[in-house]
This record gives structure tokens, sequence and C-alpha cells, in this order.
């Protein structure tokens, strides 16, 4: 199974002791392939440099982790707002099988059925659909 990290994602994760970033090491480790694109890289990064999250050495330890491609599946996606199009156009583009956000706002119109192959859904929805029990987000 191939996993499309969104910006939230990416900036959760970003903190060691963070549970998400064990979620997230857990399915690297399970065999799932992981992957990004430069546009969620580069909200992630934004947000987490304003934020003072983590350290930027700390995020770029992690981001280095995921794989990033700018493949986009050409066309428009419908009811999705354009800031969001690059990241679900991405998900398509690198034939992911689940794009994995915390946003419900913006995606929530695609948590309960995806969008074409696609499924679409937040860290504790992945952990029911791989039968993991519950992941707090």
């Amino acid at each position: 199974m191939k996993i499309f990290l969104d910006a939230n994602i990416l900036f959760s994760a970003s903190r060691k002791d963070s549970i998400l970033r064990k979620f997230i090491q857990f399915l690297i480790e399970a065999g799932y392939t992981l992957c990004t694109n430069d546009y969620a890289r580069t909200e992630a990064e934004r947000n987490i440099l304003a934020k003072k999250f983590v350290t930027e050495a700390e995020f770029t330890q992690f981001i280095n982790s995921i794989p990033s491609s700018n493949i986009l599946k050409a066309g428009h996606i419908p009811d999705l707002a354009e800031k969001d199009q690059p990241v679900m156009r991405g998900a398509l583009g690198l034939e992911c099988d689940y794009l994995l956000t915390s946003d419900r706002k913006d995606f929530g119109i695609f948590l309960e059925h995806g969008y074409q192959t696609l499924k679409v859904g937040t860290p504790s929805m992945l952990a029911e659909f791989l039968e993991l029990g519950p992941v707090k987000e």
C-alpha cells in the first residue's frame, strides 16, 4: 500500500516524540510505502519555521526520510480548494492508495468515499482501515 502524507501530517510527525511520528515509523517498518510531494513539504516546512514547532535540523532529518516527487495528475479535482489541488493531484499522480491528512475541513467531503481509486482519511481512519486499533490524532 502506498500512502501520501499531507503537509499537516508532515508537520505533526516532525516532532520525534509525537504519537503520529511513532505511527509513521510503524507504517515504514511494516512495509508500507510512504511519500509526499514538494508542495506538501514546502507547506509543512513554512509552518514549522513560522511556529518554531521543531528545529529546522529535526524537520530536515525527518522529511528526508520520506520520498518526494513533483508528479501531479492532470486536471482539476471538483469540490476541492485550489490550495489543496497539488496535494490530491500529487497523491493521484504517484498512484497512491491512501491520502493521509488531518485536514477535515478541506478534505472532509472525501473522507467517507475518497476520490476515484484514492482513499482519503485521518490517521485514526487509516489505523481502522488497516485494522490496527485506535491512534490518537
